[in-house]
C-alpha cells in the first residue's frame, strides 16, 4: 500500500490493459479514473484533478499526445506517463517535450517495474508542486540568515534543491 493516496487517470482503449493498470494502481492505494479514449479523458480532467495521467499513445479520436497537452494545460503539476505498443523516436521525443516522465512499451512484462515507475513519477511530482518550491525557497532564505556552522553547511544543498526546482529559463 502506498503512503500517499493519489488520483490517477488511466487512458487506454484496450479494456484488458486498462483494467490491469487500474487494478495495479488500486492495489497501491490510489484512486483510479478510467477513460477508454482521449475525449473521455479530457472530460474527466475537466471535472477531476489527477496527480498522474497514464495514457496510451494511440487512441481513437484524439491521440495520447493530445491527452498529454490537455493534461499539461489543465493540470500543470500532474505527472505524465505514456504507454504504447508502437513506439517511435519522434513520439518519444514529443512525449518528453510535453513533460512525460515515462514512456513504456506494451506488452507489460514486469508489473513491479510499473509500480516502481508510478511511485517515482508521483515522488517527482511532489517536488514540482508549488508547495515544495515555496518550502525550499523559505529554507534557503532561513539558512542564509543563520551564522552557525550546521546551517551554513546545509545552505549549498538547499540552494541546489532550489536550483533544481527553478531551472534556468523557467
Amino acid at each position: 500500500m502506498s503512503d500517499t493516496r493519489a488520483t490517477v487517470l488511466v487512458v487506454e482503449d484496450e479494456e484488458v490493459v486498462r483494467r490491469i493498470l487500474a487494478a495495479l494502481l488500486t492495489d497501491l492505494g490510489h484512486q483510479v479514473l478510467e477513460a477508454g479514449d482521449g475525449e473521455a479523458a479530457v472530460q474527466l480532467m475537466d471535472s477531476h484533478t489527477p496527480d498522474l495521467v497514464i495514457t496510451d499513445k494511440n487512441l481513437p479520436g484524439i491521440s495520447g499526445l493530445d491527452v498529454l497537452r490537455a493534461a499539461r494545460e489543465r493540470h500543470p503539476h500532474a505527472a505524465l506517463m505514456v504507454v504504447t505498443g508502437y513506439a517511435s523516436y519522434e513520439s518519444v521525443v514529443e512525449a518528453l517535450r510535453l513533460g512525460a516522465c515515462e514512456y513504456m512499451e506494451k506488452p507489460f512484462l514486469d508489473l513491479k517495474a510499473i509500480q516502481d515507475r508510478v511511485r517515482a513519477a508521483l515522488a517527482a511530482r511532489a517536488w514540482r508542486h508549488p508547495t515544495a518550491e515555496v518550502l525550499v525557497d523559505r529554507l534557503v532564505e532561513a539558512l542564509s540568515r543563520r551564522e552557525d556552522g550546521p546551517a551554513r553547511a546545509a545552505l549549498p544543498h538547499a540552494q541546489a534543491a532550489r536550483d533544481a526546482l527553478h531551472p534556468p529559463g523557467d
